[in-house]
C-alpha cells in the first residue's frame, strides 16, 4: 500500500493520503482473512453437530423421517466436504471480488487524489 504523508495540521496529527493500493497485497490479505474464517466457520459447524449429536436431535430427526417413509440417508463427513468446498469457493470468488475493488478504487483515486484522513499521535 503506497501512502504519501502531508504536513502537519496540529501537534501531534499528521494528514496522510492513500493514493494506490497494491492488487497483489489486497489479494494475499483477503485469501488469508478469508481462510480463516473458513476454518472458524467449519470449526463452529463441528461445535454444533456435536452438540446436535449428543442431544439426540439428529436421532430425532431420523426417525421423524422413518416414520413418514422417507429414506432419509446421511454422511456427515460428505456433509462437512461438501460445505468446505462451497467454502473454498467463497474464498475465491470474495478475493476476486475484493481485488476487482482495490482496481476500481486505484482508477477513482487517480481522478480524485485519493483518499485522506487525519492521525492523532497522543504520546
Amino acid at each position: 500500500m503506497t501512502t504519501v504523508l502531508r504536513s502537519t495540521v496540529k501537534i501531534g496529527q499528521r494528514q496522510v493520503t492513500v493514493r494506490r493500493l497494491d492488487p497483489w497485497t489486497v489479494l494475499k490479505l483477503s485469501v488469508v482473512f478469508y481462510s480463516v474464517l473458513l476454518m472458524l466457520l467449519m470449526l463452529l459447524l463441528t461445535l454444533f453437530w456435536a452438540f446436535l449429536n449428543t442431544v439426540g436431535a439428529v436421532e430425532t430427526v431420523m426417525g421423524f423421517a422413518n416414520e413418514a417413509q422417507l429414506n432419509v440417508r446421511y454422511d456427515a463427513s460428505e456433509v462437512a466436504r461438501a460445505i468446505f468446498l462451497v467454502g473454498l469457493l467463497g474464498v475465491v470468488s470474495l478475493s476476486g471480488v475484493n481485488v476487482f475493488f482495490c482496481f476500481l478504487y486505484n482508477l477513482v483515486a487517480d481522478l480524485t487524489g485519493g483518499f485522506r484522513m487525519t492521525i492523532d499521535d497522543e504520546r
